[in-house]
């Protein structure tokens, strides 16, 4: 979660004809676009001219935001402000926009980042990680619940974060422990506290809250 501190104005009124899009989806951390047919390129272009915005194709998004699959889910192009920037229509007053704080742009940012915390019979007392994704939240979920896991959620994994678990082993939930080069890279033991505590890097496009919980 950041601030909000700059509107970035006006949007689709200056810089695309709407005769080229077929729909919109606006949220203010990103604006999702599906150009007509064929003009995917010229609209590509006239948004990647809107200053402090990063414009990208669904198949040039960058791995990491995990927001490029099912595609369904997103626009053709997707725009990205700049840290602390929302796109508004340019009909929109700032009276009538008063929103002081958002989430969901790039999570490499240490204002993206979140707390996550959890205890339980599940979890092995006093460990500390530097880091996991939150798309990898959902199979910690499941592993503690014995669930099998959704076959469509190909992203996140249990693969660098089993020392967090007192059983690792878990006969319905053990296709989570699939390799991944992207989660924890440091993990260390600490005799200061029963509760795990780990910060998490925001690697969703829908970024979560500040603070995530696990109590069983």
């Amino acid at each position: 979660m950041t601030n909000v501190t700059k509107v970035i104005r006006p949007f689709f009124e200056k810089y695309v004809n709407r005769s080229s899009v077929e729909s919109t989806v606006l949220s203010g951390a990103l604006f999702n676009v599906m150009p007509r047919s064929g003009l995917t390129e010229q609209v590509h272009n006239n948004l990647s001219n809107i200053p402090n915005v990063t414009v990208y194709k669904r198949d040039e998004m960058p791995e990491r935001f995990h927001y490029s699959k099912p595609k369904h889910r997103l626009g053709e192009i997707t725009a990205l402000p700049d840290v602390e920037g929302h796109i508004i229509s340019g009909a929109t007053t700032n009276a009538q926009y008063d929103n002081k704080g958002n989430h969901g742009w790039d999570n490499t940012l240490p204002s993206m980042q979140a707390i996550f915390m959890a205890r339980g019979p599940s979890f092995n007392e006093n460990v500390q990680i530097d880091s996991l994704n939150n798309v990898d939240i959902y199979h910690i979920a499941c592993h503690i619940l014995k669930l099998n896991p959704n076959p469509y959620a190909t992203a996140g994994s249990l693969a660098n974060l089993t020392s967090l678990f007192s059983l690792v082993k878990n006969d319905t939930t053990s296709s989570t422990f699939v390799p991944s080069s992207s989660t924890t890279q440091s993990i260390f033991a600490s005799s200061s506290s029963t509760i795990q505590r780990f910060t998490t890097s925001t690697n969703s496009a829908c970024c979560l809250c500040s603070i995530h919980i696990l109590t069983e």
